[in-house]
């Protein structure tokens, strides 16, 4: 998948006064942060990087309608994966405007790495969004020394390593998990 790589409107700014909270929605692949987080300060080089976990965001969620229209085997499992993404994507935009940076727009289209065709393809696709989301979401976990930050985006990184690794299997992909994921080429 391709997303934006182009961060706008990036900021050091303090984020407003907020708690931190973590919930298990049913149904939506793991944890996900709900509220904003008080997270203080974001240097502009994480800010980027969570731009780009956005961005990945909006191109899953892209995906998983693409993947729908191909696989009519795992439909409870694509709406739940859909619906994951959306709440990290909210999430993720709510940080975002907390820290004073303008969110990334969600794209008309994006480019996929396969034809799709079938359903074997289409779960080519669905191995490479969450690839690409753990490997964006590693990257805001390395572009900082902020706690809260860092705990958001490795929940964020959990839930999608734990999404890539179902993809896998039903993919018959080897090796259906590794040691750091996020650590893997696209």
């Amino acid at each position: 998948m391709t997303a934006p790589s182009t961060p706008s409107g990036t900021t050091g700014a303090p984020a407003p006064s907020g708690e931190a909270s973590v919930s298990v929605v049913p149904g939506s692949g793991g944890a996900v942060v709900t509220t904003q987080v008080d997270i203080g300060e974001v240097e502009p080089a994480a800010v980027a990087a969570i731009q780009i976990g956005l961005g990945t965001a909006h191109a899953a969620v892209w995906a998983y309608g693409l993947i729908s229209a191909w696989d009519g085997d795992d439909v409870d499992l694509i709406r739940q994966n859909r619906l994951a993404n959306e709440q990290i994507r909210d999430s993720t935009t709510d940080l975002l405007s907390s820290v004073g940076a303008e969110p990334v727009a969600t794209e008309v289209a994006y480019r996929v790495p396969v034809v799709v065709n079938d359903r074997v393809t289409a779960l080519q696709v669905a191995v490479a969004i969450e690839k690409d989301a753990t490997n964006a979401w590693r990257a805001v976990i390395g572009s900082t020394g902020n706690y809260q930050l860092r705990r958001f985006a490795l929940t964020a990184l959990s839930d999608a390593a734990v999404r890539l690794t179902g993809w896998r299997v039903l993919a018959g992909a080897a090796p259906t998990t590794v040691p750091f994921p996020g650590d893997e080429p696209s």
